[in-house]
C-alpha cells in the first residue's frame, strides 16, 4: 500500500515540476512543500496503514544539527566534485545560468531526494529488512535505486551499477 501511494506521489511530483518548469520561481516552493507533504504524509500513512504509534525514523531528537551537519558535509562534497570537474577539465561543458534557475533547481533536487528516501529508505528497506535482514534489503533497495536512474538520459549500465553501489548504499 505504501509503496502504491509514494508511487503515486511520484509521478504527480513529476508532473507538477513539469508544469511549473517554464516559470523557474515556483519550482523551489513547490519543492519544499512537496517535502513536507511527503514526510508529513508517510508519517500518516505509517500510523494509519501500519499501526505504529512511533515512526522512529522521523524522529524530532537533534533533527536541526543533523540537518546543517548534513547540509554542510553535502555542500561541501558538491564544492569538491566541482572542483575535481575543473581540474580534469569540465568545466567547458559546464553553462553558467540564473541563481534563480539554480534555486529552482534545488526545490527540484530536494523534492526528489527527500521522496527517493522516504520510499526506499523509509518503506522499502524498513519492511524488507525486517522480513529478510538487512544485506537482502540493501542489495534489493540499493538495485531498485539504480534502476530507477536508468531512465535518465544517456544512462549506461557502468552510471546505472555506480549508482546502486554508491547512491543505493
Amino acid at each position: 500500500m505504501l509503496l502504491v501511494v509514494f508511487t503515486v506521489v511520484i509521478l504527480a511530483n513529476a508532473v507538477l515540476m513539469q508544469l511549473v518548469s517554464p516559470v523557474v520561481l515556483l519550482a523551489l516552493p513547490l519543492g519544499i512543500g512537496s517535502v513536507i507533504a511527503v514526510v508529513a504524509g508517510y508519517r500518516k500513512l505509517s500510523e494509519v496503514v501500519e499501526q505504529r504509534v512511533d515512526v522512529p525514523e522521523l524522529g524530532t531528537v537533534r533533527v536541526w544539527s543533523q540537518l546543517w551537519r548534513g547540509a554542510l558535509l553535502g555542500f561541501g562534497l558538491f564544492v569538491l566534485l566541482i572542483l575535481l570537474i575543473g581540474m580534469f577539465g569540465g568545466w567547458q561543458d559546464m553553462a553558467w545560468g540564473s541563481i534563480w534557475g539554480c534555486l529552482g533547481t534545488a526545490g527540484l533536487v530536494a523534492s526528489v531526494a527527500v521522496t527517493e528516501e522516504v520510499l526506499l529508505r523509509g518503506v522499502l528497506f524498513r519492511i524488507m529488512e525486517e522480513r529478510t535482514g538487512t544485506v537482502v534489503a540493501l542489495i534489493v533497495s540499493s538495485l531498485i535505486f539504480g534502476l530507477t536512474h536508468s531512465i535518465s538520459a544517456n544512462a549506461t549500465l557502468w552510471g546505472v551499477l555506480s549508482i546502486a553501489l554508491t547512491g543505493g548504499g
